[in-house]
């Protein structure tokens, strides 16, 4: 079977990643009043107590605004976890998933608008905001009694080995709402090339590394941005 990774974006993040305190996400963009947050029924969406696609005021909107509040000169990812379960991605990075096992059946759709706080497009580049509500755990074997205690949280818990069941034809990435992982994508060897070639500054680690590596990501004497565990080439 296949090694499994993981991507991770910690707190300090490549060069053209808007930072989480810079941006704001809504379903409207008001020039006179850019920085007004509107009431938001779609944010009270909880995938683990309501039915997947949501209906009436929790679906998720057709469009989204990431309004970034600082001056920027560069909007550049490919993959971005925005909160839990809701994630930002460039087209092509889309069609990845989509190529790869995360089909719509998996996700929300809304396209979504970078701008600045005039309302003009930083990037000319398409994005799309996804909402996940389908997920994978069912796939994997935990083996729970290896876990660690995610740090700082309690009664959360970090798996170093953690496995598929087994192989599933033509899925290639999982995503999972065990907690310490619902911001990021596993996924297996055969899509750990095209991620390291297509796509800009993919955040790769092993999953059985990915303990310590959550365990201390804000810590950057232990761990430092440019670090031994993230996966550079193959």
């Amino acid at each position: 079977m296949s090694d499994l990774f993981i991507w991770f974006n910690r707190a300090k993040v490549p060069v053209g990643y808007p930072l989480t305190d810079e941006i704001i996400i809504k379903d409207i963009f008001d020039k006179v009043r850019p920085k007004y947050m509107p009431d938001q029924r779609w944010k009270l969406f909880n995938p683990s107590q309501m039915e997947f696609p949501p209906v009436d005021e929790y679906k998720f909107p057709d469009e989204l605004y990431m309004v970034i509040t600082k001056s920027t000169k560069r909007v550049a990812f490919d993959y971005y976890s925005h909160q839990k379960n809701v994630a930002f991605v460039s087209d092509r990075f889309l069609g990845f998933l989509q190529r790869n096992g995360l089909d719509a059946s998996y996700y929300e759709k809304a396209k979504l608008f970078i701008v600045n706080l005039k309302g003009d497009l930083i990037t000319n580049e398409r994005y799309w905001a996804l909402r996940f509500g389908k997920f994978d755990d069912e796939l994997f074997s935990f083996h729970a009694e290896s876990k660690k205690r995610a740090s700082g949280l309690k009664d959360f818990f970090l798996y170093p080995s953690m496995e598929l069941k087994k192989s599933v034809p033509g899925k290639n990435i999982f995503f999972i709402n065990e907690f310490c992982y619902n911001k990021s994508i596993i996924f297996n060897g055969l899509a750990l090339k095209e991620l390291l070639v297509d796509f800009y500054e993919p955040q790769l680690y092993q999953l059985e590394d990915f303990p310590f590596i959550y365990n201390n990501q804000i810590k950057w004497d232990i761990v430092p941005y440019d670090n031994e565990f993230l996966i550079k080439d193959r």
